[in-house]
């Protein structure tokens, strides 16, 4: 069965304990694909036990504690002498290219890395038999959604975004649902501001995906308090936290 790794659950303002988005969804044929990387993402990769050049990376905005881990992988994989593939919103790969050529290391990108730019709607074969789904989220830079189909197993992955009614109906009854629970409740008028879901809301998506399993995810300076515990099964993310689907 594919398994799901935490390697961050934080956002970019948040406790640094959590560490910034990111993680690996291993396959049982040795595929690794990671789902965004934020800071310290190859860090975690190492800690985690993930040595190996991840065979798919996807970006799902262009927001730094989403992309800001992307320079090391690139130099990691130049170094091991790794193509790395990076799917996802052309703005998110469009964002680390230009991150890595004002930090002076643009060759390595173009040495090493094929970029996939996603559309929205369609859905793309980023590594054998891993198939993925971009869906516009609501946020208040582009970006992406990711509803992804590995081994007959469905992963939904929210990103940064409002409850999104376009992503409930691709996400209906996934194996494992990772959804940002990024304000605290009461402060919902933030949470519509800056395009996130806040505590008070994350039961209406619940109610609309009816996942197997839910993760919170992109915490803010605390971790996040789910006020409908009984909807479905919760699973609290930590580093290296192994989720098999």
């Amino acid at each position: 069965m594919p398994k799901a790794v935490v390697l961050g659950y934080g956002g970019w303002v948040s406790d640094p304990l959590f560490g910034q988005s990111g993680i690996a969804l291993l396959t049982d044929s040795g595929r690794i694909i990671l789902i965004d990387a934020g800071e310290g993402t190859w860090y975690w990769l190492g800690k985690c036990g993930l040595t190996k050049t991840p065979d798919a990376v996807l970006l799902s905005h262009g927001h730094g504690d989403h992309v800001l881990g992307v320079p090391t992988l690139v130099m990691w994989a130049n170094y091991a002498k790794k193509r790395l593939r990076v799917w996802g919103h052309p703005s998110a790969i469009g964002a680390v290219e230009g991150l890595m050529r004002s930090t002076h290391v643009g060759e390595s990108f173009d040495q090493v890395v094929e970029t996939h730019p996603m559309r929205a709607g369609e859905w793309a074969d980023v590594a054998e038999g891993v198939r993925v789904l971009a869906v516009n989220a609501v946020h208040p830079v582009p970006a992406y959604s990711f509803v992804i189909a590995v081994e007959g197993r469905t992963i939904a992955y929210s990103g940064d975004t409002r409850p999104n009614p376009l992503f409930f109906e691709e996400a209906e009854g996934a194996d494992l649902l990772i959804h940002e629970v990024g304000v605290p409740a009461g402060q919902e008028m933030l949470a519509e501001k800056f395009g996130h879901t806040s505590e008070a809301e994350i039961c209406e998506v619940l109610k609309e995906v009816s996942p197997k399993l839910f993760m919170p995810y992109h915490y803010s300076l605390r971790k996040a308090r789910i006020p409908c515990e009984e909807i479905t099964e919760i699973v609290r993310p930590e580093h290296c936290l192994s989720i098999e689907l």
